[in-house]
This record gives C-alpha cells, structure tokens and sequence, in this order.
C-alpha cells in the first residue's frame, strides 16, 4: 500500500496547526471567517483578465504593472477608455504615484496600456486618459524563450488546450532549426539532396 499524505492546517480560532483528513478538505470554508458580510454577486461588478496575463505576461511586467493593468480595466468598464487620476489609481493599487508612473512604462512598453495627457486650458494639468489593450496579445517567440522552464512549460499546455478549441491559429513557439549550412554537413544530408561531396 502506498504512503498516505498527511494534513494540515491552522485552526480557525487557536491558530494551532491540526491534522485533518482529506475528505474533510473540501468542507474547509473562508465564507464565515474574519468578516461580517460578504458582497452579494450582482451584474456587472466584476473585471474579466484573461488568465494568459496572469501565467505568461506577469513575468514579464511585473505585480506593480499588473495591478495597474487590472485597475485600468476594470476602470474601462469594457471599453478601451479609462480616465482614473494617478492619485486614484496609486491608492487603489497601494503604491505611491512616482511608482504608478515608473510602472505603468511596462505597460507601454509591451503595447498593454497607453497614456494620453490631458491639459487644461488654463494649463494646469487634468486626469490622464489611458488606452487598455482589450484583446491579450500572444506572447513573441522572443519572449517566449525568455520564459522560465516551467512556465513555458506551462504555455505549451496552455497553446495546445488552445489549439483543440480550434477557435484561433496557434503560433507555434519552437527553437529555430540548425542552418541550412549546418542542415547540409548532416551525415547522409548530401545523399538525399544528390550534391557532390
């Protein structure tokens, strides 16, 4: 017979770690813990994020970019529009606003979000209107190979799962072959390709 795992968890009340069984796992609830009312789920209180940024385009942006992308979203109310101030935006995200502006170059940089100034006429400055990206953009082959093993790991599975839906061409993320130079010092290469030796 095989090992049987063991589990664990803090007690709600003592904070002692105990033992539980596995069946008792999925009775484990956070619903009535720490607070007294929970938000009721309504229309249109939800920001949708493909889970692709999450996986693959948060490596590369970083968790300060990605809260401010989810903010910018969820601020766009599905259009690609949204006008929050900076200040609004870095309390939301609980940074200040020099680390909004110094994060938000990612999201440029990779075509995720844009900024366009607003002036008054007066001069003095107004809130900002920023472009969302809606649509989540592929990562390139380029990124792809910079991905750690197991997330490109990860975005294989994720292409394939993709691919079966037959819903969009799927890139194909391979290392580049050898040279046709190097393809032809092959052994037997220039057999097949009848090319005097």
């Amino acid at each position: 017979m095989g090992e049987q795992y063991v589990y664990r968890m803090k007690h709600f009340e003592t904070g002692e770690w105990v033992e539980i069984p596995e069946w008792e796992i999925e009775r484990v609830s956070l619903e009535r813990r720490g607070y007294e009312y929970s938000l009721p789920v309504t229309q249109g209180d939800f920001t949708q994020v493909s889970n692709y940024i999450l996986m693959f385009w948060s490596h590369f942006i970083g968790p300060n970019a990605l809260s401010i992308y989810l903010h910018l979203l969820m601020h766009a109310y599905g259009k690609e529009t949204a006008w929050p101030s900076r200040k609004l935006l870095a309390d939301e995200c609980g940074v200040s606003e020099p680390t909004i502006h110094r994060h938000f170059a990612k999201l440029e940089e990779y075509y995720l979000a844009w900024k366009i100034n607003v002036e008054k006429p007066n001069g003095e400055n107004e809130s900002n209107i920023y472009i969302v990206r809606r649509n989540v953009p592929m990562l390139s082959q380029e990124l792809y190979e910079k991905l750690p093993p197991t997330l490109r790991t990860q975005h294989d599975l994720f292409m394939q799962k993709l691919e079966r839906s037959g819903m969009v061409e799927v890139p194909r993320y391979e290392k580049p072959g050898p040279t046709a130079k190097k393809r032809l010092k092959a052994k037997g290469i220039r057999d097949q390709l009848h090319l005097d030796t």
